[in-house]
């Protein structure tokens, strides 16, 4: 699947799967959405440690925006769904549920809209996940996002 813009040639973010709402996001509908910023080390082994300040909204908000659907009616029922991430290089990550919602792990995972004080806006928006100590996770260029519930 090759890149995904919109009408106007900006990246943008498409999120499907178990939503009452799919849809994609362009930059700037995600920065209409609040906005938060986190810092982040990577301990890179080529690089050494890696300093970067993120800004964007919450991955939370995004797919929020998308309107989830959880079968099962209980807040126990959002642990069996995965958050699965493409990037526009092929690149993925799988998330849980638990891990962004407020009542479990509460991570502030960012679809961040800057990097280090830059505009993503060519690229379009990156992961950003704080408590990584790893960077793989961090996808650049992200442009798609699946809600499932696992199999």
């Amino acid at each position: 699947m090759g890149p995904t813009s919109a009408p106007h040639g900006t990246p943008c973010l498409r999120i499907g799967g178990a939503v009452r709402a799919p849809r994609a996001l362009a930059m700037a509908e995600l920065r209409a959405l609040p906005q938060h910023a986190c810092d982040v080390v990577f301990s890179c082994r080529r690089a050494g440690a890696r300093h970067h300040r993120f800004a964007g909204p919450l991955l939370l908000d995004v797919v929020g925006e998308a309107d989830p659907v959880f079968a099962g009616g209980d807040r126990k029922a959002r642990l069996r769904f995965l958050l699965s991430l493409r990037a526009d290089d092929g690149h993925r990550a799988v998330l849980s549920w638990g891990e962004i919602d407020p009542e479990f792990g509460a991570v502030p995972v960012l679809v961040a809209l800057s990097r280090d004080g830059r505009p993503l806006d060519v690229e379009g928006p990156t992961l950003a996940v704080p408590g990584d100590r790893c960077g793989a996770r961090s996808l650049t260029a992200l442009r798609e996002l699946t809600l499932r519930p696992d199999a």
